[in-house]
C-alpha cells in the first residue's frame, strides 16, 4: 500500500514539475528548451545552435506597413522576442498578394505574415503579405487656370 501512495505522489510531483516554467526538460544529457522558448542557444549554456522559433501572428490587417502605427516595427519587435537574442534573426520579405479577396489592397497596407503559428529557423525567408494594389498618393491639386489676358 505505502509504494502506491509514493509512486502517486512521485508522478504527481513529476507532472507539476512540468509545468512549472523553472523546470528543466532534459533529453539525454541535454537540457532542451520548453516549447515556445525564445532562441537561446539552447542547453544549460546558452551556446550552440537556435532552436526553432514560431512566427508571430500579427492582428493589424489593413493599417499602414510603414507609417502610423508601424506595423512592421511591430512585426519586427514580434521578431525579436521570439528570437530572443534583440536581433530579428529571419530575413523579412514584403510580397503582394495574389488571392482574390486581396484585390482592393494596397502594397501599403498590412495583411498577413504567412505561415502565422508555424516554426521558423534563423535566416528563413519571411513573407509579409501586403495587397496588390498600388499605394494611394493624396490627390493633388488640380493647377489654376491662368488668367486669361486680353491683347
Amino acid at each position: 500500500m505505502r509504494g502506491r501512495r509514493s509512486s502517486r505522489g512521485l508522478v504527481t510531483a513529476f507532472a507539476i514539475c512540468l509545468l512549472l516554467a523553472g523546470c528543466d526538460q532534459r533529453v539525454g544529457d541535454t537540457v532542451a528548451d520548453p516549447p515556445g522558448a525564445p532562441f537561446d542557444g539552447g542547453g544549460d549554456t546558452g551556446e550552440g545552435a537556435p532552436s526553432p522559433g514560431r512566427i508571430p501572428k500579427i492582428s493589424q490587417e489593413g493599417l499602414p506597413l510603414d507609417s502610423e502605427p508601424y506595423v512592421r516595427r511591430m512585426i519586427e519587435d514580434a521578431f525579436r522576442e521570439e528570437c530572443g537574442n534583440g536581433e530579428v534573426c529571419v530575413n523579412l520579405v514584403d510580397r503582394p498578394s495574389t488571392d482574390s479577396d486581396d484585390a482592393d489592397a494596397t502594397v501599403c497596407e498590412f495583411l498577413r505574415i504567412e505561415g502565422e503559428g508555424e516554426r521558423f529557423e534563423p535566416e528563413d525567408e519571411i513573407v509579409i503579405v501586403t495587397g496588390p494594389q498600388p499605394c494611394d498618393q493624396p490627390d493633388e491639386p488640380e493647377p489654376e487656370p491662368e488668367p486669361e489676358t486680353t491683347s
